[in-house]
């Protein structure tokens, strides 16, 4: 990765005069730095709706590019959407793993970015052949129809990330509070752990929980997802995975969370037939696939997070000290978007309340 800092500082002169003549302490010089990004990323979204193949049928396809800040660092972020142009409206869609692509240097703060998210590619996409097209960020290729399977197995994006991006800086030291994004796309799928791996029709009975929890020089995003067929032989899949979503600056450690860090029963319906089922939650939109024909348990059945929007505060204090934030949580009931926005109600899109197990139609 090529870093070129080039350095746009801010007219201060008359309020440096001012402080001057009062005899106060200067304060810190804010500017503008525009390092040249450059990285490689490759992409396959998740297949969330119909059968797999687009069948000659577009898709349509949209690119975006997402950067936040973390830890003092700029990550960034790639969706692409690619959906069937007629029914079954066969989809693959999601966000890619954050990636650091800067680093401030000692004695820099990343303060925020003028734009945070780019658009660089809305189409409809014909043939079996990729294409390419050439943004603001670099170079973009698309792969979206073959013979054969796509959404989930063929169909990605790739990304030349080449260009020089504005960020706001400080010389301040290291602020006591962070954000911690949780992953914009993830996809966990439970062992097998009872029966004969087929729910042959029988449910599953589904939970899916989500939750953040710490210690003192980490954040963890923890998903955990049971399964359960009706009937005997009881065929199950359970289990919980944990992602590192932020790690302690060196001489500092973490005190406590701010914002929600608990999303039980974020998912929670008995399934009853093969499609894939899709809820609106208060992480975004989630996909859960249950039963199929075949084996489901620790090889189909899993869920799929397509768009979590959301951060909490990582509050931190020196290594040694005594000083604290607070409990995990720090009062504050509600959870943090990156775009501010209001939480939705986490309900199945077609059978009602979330909450309570009902059998969907």
């Amino acid at each position: 990765m090529c870093i070129n800092l080039n350095r746009k500082s801010w007219k201060l002169a008359a309020a440096l005069s001012a402080v001057l003549a009062a005899g106060s302490a200067v304060p810190a010089q804010a500017e503008v730095v525009s390092p040249n990004l450059r990285d490689n990323l490759t992409f396959m979204p998740p297949h969330v709706a119909g059968d797999a193949e687009f069948d000659g049928n577009g898709p349509a396809v949209t690119v975006k590019v997402k950067f936040t800040v973390s830890n003092n660092t700029l990550l960034y972020s790639v969706y692409y959407k690619a959906k069937e142009t007629k029914s079954d409206w066969t989809e693959a869609s999601g966000w890619s793993p954050t990636r650091t692509v800067y680093t401030a240097p000692p004695g820099m703060r990343i303060v925020s970015i003028p734009k945070s998210e780019h658009e660089l590619v809305i189409d409809t996409m014909s043939g079996h052949n990729s294409k390419t097209y050439p943004t603001a960020l670099g170079r973009v290729t698309l792969y979206g129809d073959t013979k054969g399977k796509d959404a989930g197995v063929y169909t990605r994006v790739e990304l030349n990330l080449d260009a020089a991006i504005p960020i706001n800086v400080d010389m301040n030291a290291p602020r006591s509070e962070q954000e911690a994004y949780l992953p914009r796309t993830y996809t966990y799928t439970p062992p097998h752990t009872r029966g004969d791996k087929d729910f042959d029709g029988n449910g599953p009975r589904v939970v899916v929980d989500a939750r953040v929890e710490h210690d003192s020089q980490q954040v963890y995003f923890v998903i955990k997802m049971i399964a359960e067929e009706t009937k005997p032989d009881n065929t199950t899949a359970s289990g919980e995975t944990r992602t590192l979503i932020y790690s302690a600056p060196a001489g500092q450690r973490i005190t406590s969370l701010g914002g929600q860090t608990s999303w039980p029963n974020l998912v929670s319906y008995y399934d009853s037939n093969h499609n894939v089922d899709k809820f609106d939650t208060p992480l975004g939109p989630v996909s859960v696939f249950g039963d199929h024909k075949g084996d489901d348990a620790g090889d189909y059945t899993r869920v799929v997070f397509g768009n979590v929007d959301k951060f909490v505060v990582v509050r931190t204090a020196p290594s040694g000290s005594l000083a604290d934030g607070g409990d995990e949580g720090g009062g504050e009931s509600a959870s943090f978007t990156r775009s501010g926005g209001k939480n939705g109600n986490a309900k199945n899109g077609n059978s009602g309340k979330q909450r309570n197990f009902k059998h969907r139609k």
